[in-house]
């Protein structure tokens, strides 16, 4: 072990999901809320964010209204894990028509 820190400590990464365009994509209790907080969805494309015209968050769950591949990123505050490195879930979502 070299000593350095990876930067994905803490990461879950889940298989790619399609999904057609206007669908939602679920991820309802328990993986939205943790000790009463809700989950905080990031959506970027190409690692840029992508516009909340985009997609919708609902409750846990993501509708998308335009077709592309997307990187959606999941946080909670209230999960306990590294300042430095916090848990997060990452996918790929490709949405098509």
């Amino acid at each position: 072990m070299t000593g350095r820190r990876t930067p994905c400590l803490g990461c879950q990464t889940l298989p790619t999901q399609t999904v057609r365009l206007s669908k939602e994509l679920s991820f309802s209790i328990p993986q939205n809320v943790f000790n009463g907080v809700f989950t905080k969805f990031t959506v970027t494309q190409n690692g840029n964010p992508v516009s909340e015209s985009d997609y919708t968050v609902t409750k846990g769950e993501i509708t998308f209204k335009t077709i592309g591949t997307y990187t959606v990123k999941m946080t909670n505050e209230a999960i306990d894990s590294n300042r430095e490195y916090p848990a997060e879930v990452l996918f790929e979502v490709k949405v098509k028509k």
